[in-house]
């Protein structure tokens, strides 16, 4: 039997197999979660059958993962009647290389654990407060009045800072400042920014709009006519709401066609 270095060329054949094996064995499969609930346990199932690396590729702050690569039954029973997967690895142990995205910021929970809470870059005096300081925000927004806010969505906030919280916690990243003061059913008193016009809806609440200058688009014709409330025929959508606008209250629409048309 040939020898190597005194090993026999059997076992280094052997040896070199079960090297190769090992260097072509993929990295175990796990689970990759949403968050760590305050129970200890993984909860929110994001994907199924992936490797640690894989799950905490991203910036998230809250995912984790668990390396049990298990079936969807006894995943079922882990989310239902555990209330969450065991043995539950956070991807995240500190700030760093978090990424909240914009509006937020990341900080430690009790647990210390990293998690994106809301911190709008608020604009200077919008919630009223006379204390001094330096803010931590590297571009902090030119001062705002003080005071209520008319948000978009109808409803009225303490300050400004208060509506971009509001944003931040809901998602709605359409959110934005209509005007100054309580959320008013007349225009009495609106000011709007820019260009906008004060507009009272069907309800009488106040909103400001952007009228536009720019001619409507729409073809005009017996199938694009709408008739108002008031005996009024308008050509088209575009025409009826620019009217509306121009008139700084909501048309009402009686029926589709010309008024004449019934």
């Amino acid at each position: 039997m040939s020898r190597h270095c005194g090993v026999p060329l059997k076992t280094l054949l052997f040896l070199a197999t079960l090297c190769q094996l090992m260097l072509e064995t993929p990295v175990r499969a796990g689970n990759c979660w949403l968050q760590q609930g305050a129970n200890g346990r993984c909860q929110g199932l994001l994907m199924s059958a992936v490797s640690r690396e894989e799950c905490c590729r991203g910036g998230r702050a809250g995912t984790a993962w668990t390396r049990q690569d298990v079936s969807s039954g006894l995943l079922f029973r882990w989310l239902v009647f555990s209330k969450g997967a065991p043995d539950c690895q956070p991807c995240k142990e500190t700030c760093d290389s978090v990424e909240c995205g914009p509006g937020k910021q990341c900080k430690l929970s009790r647990r210390s654990r990293p998690r994106c809470v809301c911190a709008p870059q608020c604009p200077r005096g919008a919630t009223g407060s006379t204390s001094g300081g330096s803010s931590t925000s590297p571009a902090a927004p030119p001062a705002a009045p003080r005071g209520p806010v008319c948000g978009s969505d109808g409803q009225t906030y303490r300050h400004e800072c208060a509506l971009l919280r509001a944003r931040c916690r809901l998602g709605q990243t359409t959110l934005h400042v209509q005007y100054q003061g309580k959320c008013r059913k007349s225009c009495r008193d609106v000011q709007c920014s820019g260009s906008a016009s004060c507009v009272l809806d069907q309800s009488g609440a106040a909103h400001c709009v952007e009228c536009g200058s720019r001619p409507c688009r729409e073809a005009s014709g017996p199938d694009a006519a709408l008739c108002s409330r008031d005996g009024r025929t308008y050509a088209s959508l575009c025409h009826l709401r620019r009217a509306a606008c121009l008139r700084g209250r909501a048309i009402a629409v009686a029926h589709p066609g010309s008024c004449n048309s019934r």
